[in-house]
């Protein structure tokens, strides 16, 4: 079979790019190794760990009920029909992607892809012909060899979602976002989770004010963050024994391996036709083509983002150049997102570069806890602080922001778009923000960079 396009993986880059292709009206094909659309985001990380994350939340509210009068007994957790509920919403997921599939009339070719030459896949036996190929294979978890990863005591989040009991004593290797997320989510649902990581503190991509703020509601809730320590091994007896690099010796039930992801090794054939990989991560340029002429890669695969939206938005870049519409990718304005409770949300320029790079900026802050709808949905924990240049061409125009606090993620798309248009601070002061609601928090803090907060006190307005 001859095609214009081959897409090969279906996780969120590759059936976003398959998609866009076929509405350019190419005649695309998707090569998938899995039984089901949707890669790791949707089956073992992104989708799932939401799930679970919302379970948690629910807990979380049910708290936060007492406070205004409402009480529920303790929560009782079926963590064995949470597991199931999450299994229907990801089929019910992968289905709808299946459905699209068939809509945009995308031949979906179930096997693993090896590239004969630029212009011809194998999958199995078969040989299929094409003018372009995207590759979306994506990331693997990291695996430390002297681990002893069983898949069932100690494990990545490749298998963390197929276990069907909750684990009493959980420890959490890994400080960032996935270890974060995952600690939190398991310490609201009952288990007891202490959380290591080699580095000074978690999180240490994040804004210093935002992650103390993580930090604290954490350890509020009685799970346990050791930083600067690592874990010299670990032994499977009845339990899993952990040493750490303090001195530490403590058993667990299960134990979370999130110290990142690499590449995985070439079993695609890129070394053999040429393509440019770096630390395992192949080398694109703006269009996102590779060194090879009619050969794109997008997603994990390429190391920018690491995120699922980040992967959507280059797999549509890509298929617009191959469908002659060029166009370079533009990273001005990706959200980040930490999905605590509360969560962390940030766009544009960190204001730690911004000091370290000697830019001349302001930061408008507003906190929670002035706000009424957060408040009344007790909800009054953090803050979102917006960054202004405040000379210069760029005077005025908002450089990034952070948004440590509940609905943080939704929140934060509002100053993405004023980023990626290059608008000034202004279009987010002049806008009407309906009240109430937790959008006024970065309408204020919006206001609060020009020193013309209505709601709070002691800035002077800028000249």
């Amino acid at each position: 079979m001859t095609y214009d396009l081959i897409v090969i993986g279906a996780g969120p880059g590759g059936y976003v790019a398959a998609i866009r292709g076929a509405q350019l009206g190419l005649k695309v094909a998707l090569v998938e190794k899995d039984e089901a659309l949707g890669g790791t985001c949707l089956h073992r990380g992104c989708i799932p760990s939401k799930a679970y994350l919302a379970a948690a939340e629910m807990v979380e509210i049910a708290r936060k009920a007492a406070k205004v009068g409402i009480s529920y007994l303790p929560p009782q957790i079926d963590f064995e029909k949470l597991v199931s509920s999450k299994d229907e919403k990801v089929k019910k997921l992968s289905k709808g992607i299946s459905e699209l599939m068939k809509g945009h009339t995308i031949d979906v070719i179930p096997g693993e892809a090896v590239l004969e030459s630029p212009q011809r896949v194998r999958v199995g036996a078969q040989i299929h012909e094409t003018r372009f190929v995207i590759l979306a294979t994506g990331t693997q978890p990291v695996r430390p060899a002297s681990f002893p990863f069983d898949g069932e005591s100690v494990l990545t989040t490749d298998e963390l979602f197929k276990v069907k009991n909750l684990p009493k004593r959980l420890l959490v290797i890994g400080g960032g976002v996935i270890g974060c997320e995952m600690a939190c989510a398991f310490n609201l649902l009952g288990s007891d989770v202490t959380m290591v990581e080699l580095l000074p503190d978690i999180l240490m991509t994040e804004e210093k004010m935002a992650v103390r703020g993580v930090r604290s509601a954490l350890e509020r809730r009685g799970l346990k963050i050791m930083t600067g320590v690592s874990v010299t091994s670990l032994t499977r007896d009845k339990d899993v024994r952990a040493t750490f690099s303090d001195g530490q010796e403590l058993g667990f039930d299960r134990v979370l391996v999130a110290i990142g992801r690499r590449a995985a090794e070439d079993r695609l054939g890129l070394s053999q036709i040429g393509v440019r990989t770096e630390k395992g991560f192949v080398k694109v340029n703006a269009r996102l083509e590779t060194s090879i002429e009619g050969v794109y890669a997008i997603g994990d695969l390429v190391g920018t983002t690491l995120l699922a939206h980040g992967a959507m938005a280059e797999g549509i870049c890509a298929v617009e150049n191959i469908a002659g519409e060029p166009r370079e990718m533009d990273y001005s304005a990706v959200p980040r997102i930490v999905y605590t409770i509360p969560e962390i949300a940030s766009v544009g320029v960190r204001e730690e570069v911004l000091k370290k790079n000697g830019v001349a900026y302001r930061a408008g802050r507003f906190s929670y806890l002035a706000n009424a709808k957060a408040l009344c949905h007790e909800d009054d924990e953090g803050f979102a602080a917006v960054y202004v240049a405040t000379e210069g061409e760029e005077k005025d125009r908002v450089l990034g922001a952070t948004i440590f606090g509940a609905h943080a993620a939704d929140l934060i798309q509002e100053v993405a778009l004023v980023i990626r248009n290059g608008l000034t601070v202004h279009a987010l002061m002049e806008t009407i923000h309906a009240h109430p609601t937790l959008g006024e928090i970065v309408h204020e803090a919006s206001e609060d960079a020009l020193g013309l907060a209505i709601h709070k006190m002691g800035r002077k307005p800028l000249s």
